[in-house]
């Protein structure tokens, strides 16, 4: 059995989500661009490992925790499908409440008198990365190793071509380097903060655990929908995006059934 202490299980959590953002920065330095199938199939492969993620780490656990306190089945799905929602709702509601934009709706951001608007992007990366931490931190607060582990190795997976889009993308516009690495490794930071919030909240209330799944649940699938899939699916490029987000769902369906019948 993995037995991690309270600051090696955050330790662990906020490191891996930040570096693996990070490094996705990296490639950028010898690469100017990535071709829109590329960029396509790993946008797909990432709105796929946060969909397996989502069923596998979040939602299947939320409803085994409350049948095994005696829920019904049906009652135990009513409430961790309202909960889902009501993640959604909430990510939707910041969405309105906190400006941002994306790249494909920018024009032109190469002066510097529209920091203001490469400020906006970089807001909407934020935004995409916070429910990712929260719902690291939770899977490592749960009391459950394997969960944890496997959760956070899902997240991770899918950050690092998420942290090279991103890069690549502030590279068209003009942003030099040192500042895209700078800037991808700040939206790493704002996913790092989300894994002490999502930790702490489920460690010192368990009984919010299927709660808190839920919400974190429901704030990714808005993600994925919102926005993963959207901006996967160019002219002529659904084929690509699909076979990502097929590949990324198996792959953690394998990743999380296999973990977690292995003894650490």
């Amino acid at each position: 059995m993995l037995n991690w202490s309270v600051t090696e299980a955050l330790l662990f959590g906020t490191l891996l989500v930040f570096f693996a953002t990070t490094a996705g920065a990296l490639p950028a330095l010898l690469m100017n661009s990535l071709k829109d199938e590329t960029k396509s199939l790993f946008l797909g492969l990432s709105g796929g490992v946060m969909l397996g993620a989502t069923f596998f780490s979040l939602l299947m656990p939320a409803l085994d925790l409350l049948e095994g306190q005696g829920m019904s089945p049906f009652f135990a799905s009513l409430k961790v499908g309202l909960y889902t929602l009501l993640g959604a709702f909430l990510l939707y509601w910041f969405h309105h409440l906190i400006p941002h934009e994306h790249f494909d709706k920018v024009e032109n951001l190469t002066d510097r008198k529209n920091w203001n608007r490469q400020a906006l992007v970089i807001m909407a990366v934020a935004l995409h990365n916070l429910p990712e931490g929260l719902a690291v931190g939770v899977g490592l607060g749960s009391g459950q190793a394997q969960l944890g582990l496997s959760l956070s190795i899902a997240i991770a997976l899918q950050d690092f071509p998420e942290g090279l889009i991103v890069a690549l993308g502030l590279k068209t516009i003009g942003v030099n380097f040192k500042k895209i690495l700078l800037i991808t490794a700040l939206t790493g930071v704002v996913e790092a903060v989300g894994v002490p919030i999502g930790f702490w909240g489920v460690h010192l209330v368990q009984d919010i655990l299927p709660i808190a799944f839920a919400l974190c649940a429901g704030a990714m699938l808005f993600v994925i929908s919102h926005e993963v899939i959207p901006e996967s699916h160019g002219v002529d490029r659904e084929k690509q995006a699909t076979f990502g987000i097929l590949i990324g769902f198996v792959l953690i369906m394998i990743l999380d059934r296999g973990l977690s019948s292995m003894t650490f």
